[in-house]
């Protein structure tokens, strides 16, 4: 079965989002931009009792404890979203590897990069991001200092 996206409000404090990883254990810490901040604010105010910021509606979970949605209807609401402005298949692995590689591309640090995506080590990363050694050679080319 596949796990839920439990995040709850109480889980968003200020400009932060504090989660736990299933996958590692380790706790994150992410700071919230305005436009994530307001997204939440309006989510609030339209569902004022949901526990959840990703609250089932299914009719299969009326009239039983609150429920967040599962990672699979996760899934479907990326993918009919992408769908709606592009012809790639649009996952949230692939908007989280997306923008990684942006990152990187527009000059961030390989390290902090790591650390963003709280992998265990910069090479993990570069194997990630699929980072060649010819793209890092380029790098020794493009800087004339």
């Amino acid at each position: 079965m596949l796990a839920d996206l439990a995040l709850t409000f109480d889980d968003i404090a200020g400009n932060v989002v504090t989660i736990k990883e299933k996958k590692t254990g380790k706790q994150k810490v992410f700071p919230l931009n305005n436009r994530a901040r307001e997204i939440i604010r309006r989510r609030r105010a339209a569902y004022p009792e949901d526990k959840f910021l990703f609250q089932s509606k299914s009719n299969r979970v009326k009239n039983q404890p609150a429920k967040a949605i599962t990672r699979e209807a996760a899934s479907r609401a990326f993918s009919e979203a992408g769908e709606m402005i592009t012809d790639k298949n649009i996952s949230s692995h692939s908007a989280r590897k997306f923008r990684g590689r942006a990152l990187w591309e527009a000059g961030m640090p390989i390290e902090t990069i790591s650390k963003m995506l709280n992998h265990t080590s910069p090479a993990v990363t570069m194997t990630y991001l699929d980072i060649t050694q010819d793209e890092v050679n380029q790098t020794y080319h493009d800087l004339n200092i």
